[in-house]
């Protein structure tokens, strides 16, 4: 009995290495890749970062756009931004904000232990609808964190 618990630790451990050191495939290269010719063309001047997702700055504020590497048909793509907390913005007043700012929204917040995200998801194919969609993201992203942030500071 111990035998098998020993060998279904094992293969858990094998799957999760697995998965974590799994490759971009070609679609999502060449999605990741039109999404970065994208945004130069739009006069950004995105870079690669350490995990593979686009970091580019816009209005001084960085954003992050991650191509995942489980979904291959269609892709997932999430385009966000993070924050440490603060003073201003504990979790505290995060999350009573949450019911506020995430409904009717495509744009989201997230709290996290040390840390708070705005992002957007999609499933795409290929990066037409991201072009397309992209600046009404960005703009539901600076409305969200001006509703957080006025939430925050009652």
């Amino acid at each position: 009995m111990k035998r098998l618990g020993l060998l279904s630790l094992l293969f858990i451990l094998w799957a999760t290495v697995s998965s974590a050191q799994e490759e971009f495939t070609a679609g999502q290269l060449k999605l990741r890749s039109d999404i970065e010719t994208f945004l130069k063309e739009e006069g950004y001047v995105p870079e690669i970062d350490s995990d593979g997702d686009i970091k580019f700055k816009k209005e001084g504020k960085t954003n992050y756009i991650e191509v995942s590497k489980v979904d291959k048909s269609p892709m997932y793509v999430r385009m966000y931004r993070f924050y440490s907390y603060s003073e201003s913005f504990t979790r505290e007043k995060i999350v009573k904000t949450l019911e506020k700012t995430n409904l009717k929204k495509g744009v989201k917040v997230l709290c996290f232990d040390n840390s708070y995200f705005y992002q957007s998801e999609q499933y795409l194919n290929n990066a037409e609808t991201f072009k397309f969609t992209f600046y009404q993201l960005q703009d539901q992203l600076e409305a969200i964190q001006a509703q957080v942030a006025e939430l925050c500071s009652d």
